[in-house]
């Protein structure tokens, strides 16, 4: 019984595993989420900023001196 392994084998078992390993940024994406998702505060602003947005309660901020001039409202 031969157990010799081939360069070509070795070499599609690393792409299978690289296909399916998680990058550090997509673990870092989720606890990011997780952790907003926690916060009923943080998701109560994000339901209000979503209704906000349906009854368009919206401002287009386009240059800098747009964004100066509402934050100093």
């Amino acid at each position: 019984m031969s157990t010799d392994v081939t360069l070509q084998e070795i070499y599609r078992e690393i792409k299978q595993i690289r296909k399916e390993m998680i990058r550090r940024e997509d673990l870092d994406e989720l606890v990011d989420t997780i952790e907003l998702m926690s916060s009923p505060e943080r998701m109560e602003m994000i339901r209000k900023s979503e209704e906000d947005i349906r009854m368009g309660r919206v401002k287009e901020v386009s240059t800098v001196e747009d964004l100066l001039t509402e934050s100093s409202l």
